[in-house]
């Protein structure tokens, strides 16, 4: 008896070498396009994050420098002086080397910063808006009342008072800050100032004034342990620095644009208070807010932070690994254009 036996076949050893040595190199390419297109899409997000926090910088500073100055609608009528007193609506400190919250100094290979320091009133007191609790005249020793969520001034503090007429400077005579005096619901609070020569008729507004004048705002470049560099937004009369503003922020550039007999001219030198300010040049030099350990490079661009001041990060290799830069500049001009007078 015959039996039919049909041949066995298979891979050979070579050729499943080669299968595996094609397929390894395949794989490797696969997965070194998959690890850059990573990298490359957590760089653009960082980039999106540093785009972003550039663009909010800059719409706060230009609400904020258009602000310089303003004083209600009544204050047009007073002189600035009257006002904010000898403090200039807009100035800053040059060439600082870059500190800490606690004032020590880091390295000085980074470029000297500018602060930039804005004053003006700020956002009035929020009235009760009821017709029973908010008559539509305002005299002297009169219950103002306001609305829970408001600032309520303590005694003897000075607010400005403005029904677009006039404005006085007054103190606060009494202070209810609880709200429970019975005559108005629970939450309601009241003040009432002494010394108003005139009757004010609404629109009223009541600006708080601190004790060392109208304030407004300080914008410094500070080192910080965990993300390097914070643009820090301050009181300007406050010494304790409060919550970081944004972060990466590296270097932070202003020139005045002042109104001479030559012209505008553009100076790194904060403006004097008689100086006519016209507008103000912002250059901000941003880096991602965190740092790439995947990136051994560093942006390989010089950075013209203004004619006489240039900085390239490849320089500061020690510092600069792994962030990349963008350089963001904005001219503003004054609104308020008779702030200086």
């Amino acid at each position: 008896m015959k039996t039919n036996r049909q041949r066995v076949t298979g891979f050979s050893l070579t050729e499943i070498l080669v299968a595996l040595a094609i397929s390894s190199i395949l794989m490797y390419g696969v997965v070194s396009i998959m690890v850059a297109s990573k990298r490359t899409y957590a760089l653009q997000n960082e980039l999106a994050k540093l785009q972003d926090n550039a663009r909010f910088i800059m719409e706060d500073m230009i609400f904020n420098l258009r602000m310089a100055g303003f004083r209600g609608c009544a204050g047009m009528n007073e002189t600035v002086s009257a006002i904010f007193g000898n403090k200039n609506l807009i100035s800053g400190e040059n060439n600082l080397v870059i500190e800490d919250i606690n004032g020590n100094k880091v390295s000085e290979t980074f470029p000297k910063t500018d602060s930039l320091e804005v004053r003006f009133l700020g956002s009035p007191l929020e009235w009760y808006d009821h017709e029973q609790y908010s008559p539509p005249e305002l005299k002297s020793s009169a219950k103002a009342y306001l609305s829970a969520s408001s600032l309520v001034p303590k005694v003897g503090n000075t607010v400005l008072v403005s029904d677009c007429e006039r404005m006085e400077k007054v103190k606060v005579s009494e202070s209810n800050p609880e709200g429970q005096n019975g005559e108005a619901p629970v939450g309601t609070r009241y003040i009432k100032l002494q010394g108003l020569s005139a009757t004010f008729k609404r629109p009223i507004d009541i600006f708080p004034v601190p004790a060392g004048g109208p304030s407004g705002v300080l914008y410094e470049v500070r080192a910080d342990p965990v993300s390097g560099f914070v643009l820090y937004r301050n009181d300007p009369d406050q010494l304790k620095y409060e919550e970081p503003f944004v972060e990466g922020v590296e270097n932070l550039q202003v020139r005045y644009g002042l109104d001479r007999a030559g012209g505008l001219t553009y100076s790194d030198t904060p403006p004097k208070a008689t100086d006519n300010v016209k507008s103000v040049k912002i250059t901000l030099l941003m880096r991602t807010p965190q740092k790439r350990f995947d990136i051994k490079d560093t942006t390989e661009k010089e950075f013209h932070l203004d004619s006489a001041l240039i900085y390239n990060p490849t320089e500061n290799l020690a510092f600069e690994k792994g962030y990349r830069h963008r350089l963001f500049t904005s001219v503003i001009s004054i609104r308020n254009a008779n702030f200086n007078k």
